[in-house]
């Protein structure tokens, strides 16, 4: 199973996923699969800017569904290397949908015909330019067995503002004990747009930790993804883990450990990104058009080599358990 959590409100859209696959046979937990599965889409189309995560079905097609959902929205099958991996980027334009309806329309109406798809359910958070350049939050969510969408009911306010939050989770929910001491942990108070969007991912982080401390469903790695206000035009990818993740590069007296992150997929009309591991960098940005994409997460660098190169590749995921 999963937890995936997101809010949306005037000032920013946020979608927090942890990042375990689990077994399952006959409905029962079998073990896990893959402790560092990406269920993360950022896309940037014609007329909004959304972050799509998922619960349910882990494979879809035989490839992982975070893959399939981005496929569906570039429009055409992904090209790979010879020795079977993604590209990291690819520029042009695909055949997808374009306009948010189309993308929400086109989305369910494949989950609903794909094998395993109406075993999906999609947690859609951030923004729609609607006629006179009006922008809207938005936060939704559909699966392949809906015919309508859902919209969240629940609406929260942060503490001493006007900002009125939507807020929603799909795959685990979290019990009213643990959303109750997420809440209470010293944490500090928001005193702007941006500090307001940290302080939601951190409590979404803490009930997907303390869930995950009773539940194997849910894993205690996070990936968290912000839209400010599109007037900023940016992105921020955070991976926080639970633990500090390293790769290992060399052997003997020459061997380095260099800290690791990991991305989710990018899909504008201007090319994709695959997901993505980064090694030995604390930070990294990439233009999608007038959109900037900022990466973060790798921890400080801990006893490296400062003459290893840092390095940007692929995410190997496991393969479709048989």
């Amino acid at each position: 199973m999963t937890m995936v959590g997101a809010a949306a409100c005037q000032g920013f859209a946020v979608l927090i996923s942890d990042r375990l696959v689990t077994l399952s046979r006959q409905g029962t937990y079998a073990g896990p699969h893959d402790l560092l599965a990406n269920k993360t889409v950022v896309y940037l189309g014609r007329d909004c800017a959304l972050i799509f995560g998922f619960a349910g079905t882990a494979y879809l097609a035989g490839i992982p569904t975070d893959e399939w959902i981005a496929q569906v929205l570039w429009g055409k099958e992904f090209q790979r290397y010879p020795d079977g991996r993604l590209p990291t980027a690819v520029g042009g334009k695909g055949d997808g949908p374009r306009g948010l309806n189309q993308v929400l329309l086109t989305l369910r109406r494949k989950l609903s015909v794909t094998p395993g798809g109406k075993g999906v359910t999609l947690l859609v958070s951030g923004w729609w330019s609607r006629r006179r350049r009006r922008l809207i939050p938005i936060l939704v969510k559909f699966s392949g067995n809906d015919a309508g969408f859902a919209s969240p009911t629940m609406k929260l306010r942060p503490p001493r503002s006007r900002i009125n939050l939507a807020q929603e989770v799909i795959g685990i929910l979290p019990t009213a004990d643990v959303i109750q001491a997420a809440q209470k942990e010293p944490r500090p108070q928001p005193r702007n747009g941006f500090e307001y969007a940290d302080y939601v991912i951190s409590i979404f982080t803490s009930v997907i930790r303390r869930t995950a401390a009773s539940d194997p469903g849910v894993g205690p790695h996070v990936t968290a993804v912000t839209i400010p206000h599109p007037s900023n035009r940016r992105v921020t990818c955070r991976f926080d883990p639970f633990a500090e993740h390293s790769a290992r590069i060399g052997s003997g007296s020459h061997e380095a450990r260099i800290p690791v992150a990991f991305t989710p997929w990018v899909v504008s009309e201007l090319g994709f990104q695959s997901a993505m591991v980064l090694s030995g960098i604390q930070s990294f940005k990439r233009k999608f058009g007038s959109w900037t994409i900022e990466y973060l997460g790798c921890p400080p660098r801990v006893d490296i080599d400062t003459s290893v190169p840092s390095f940007i590749a692929d995410q190997q995921r496991r393969p479709m358990p048989g």
